[in-house]
C-alpha cells in the first residue's frame, strides 16, 4: 500500500508542476514580461518525480537495492530543490517589476526563509560523511 500511495503521489506532484509553470506563464504575459527559461522549472520537478518512484520502487520487503535506491532518492530532493528555488528567484524577479501585489509579504517572507534554510541544510549536509 505504501509504495502505491508514494508513487501516484510523485505523478500526481507532476500536475502540480504543470499548474505552477502555466500559473509563471500567465503571471508574466499579464505583466507583460518575458522570462527565460520558464519551461525548466517543471522539466527539473518532473525529472525529480521520476527518480522519486525510482527510490520509492526499490524498496522491498526483502532485498532492497541500496545503491538505486539512494540515487533516486538523492537526484529526487537535488531537482525539486533546484526547480523550488527557480521558481523562488523568478517569483522574486516578478514581485521586483510588480506593481499590484500577487504575493502577501508575510509569503513572500517566508519563501525567503525557507530558501535560506534549505541552502544551508543542503550546504551542511556536503560535510556530513
Amino acid at each position: 500500500m505504501f509504495r502505491i500511495t508514494e508513487i501516484t503521489s510523485a505523478w500526481l506532484l507532476c500536475f502540480v508542476w504543470f499548474m505552477q509553470y502555466w500559473w509563471l506563464k500567465e503571471l508574466c504575459n499579464t505583466m507583460n514580461t518575458t522570462l527565460c527559461l520558464t519551461w525548466i522549472i517543471p522539466v527539473l520537478g518532473f525529472v525529480g518525480d521520476f527518480f522519486f518512484t525510482i527510490s520509492t520502487a526499490t524498496i522491498d520487503t526483502g532485498k532492497r537495492n541500496s545503491h538505486l535506491h539512494l540515487l533516486g532518492a538523492g537526484t529526487f530532493f537535488g531537482m525539486t530543490f533546484a526547480a523550488l528555488i527557480l521558481q523562488f528567484i523568478y517569483v522574486t524577479i516578478l514581485r521586483s517589476k510588480n506593481t499590484c501585489q500577487f504575493m502577501s509579504p508575510f509569503s513572500y517572507g517566508l519563501k525567503c526563509v525557507l530558501a535560506v534554510l534549505g541552502t544551508i541544510m543542503i550546504y551542511m549536509n556536503t560535510f556530513d560523511k
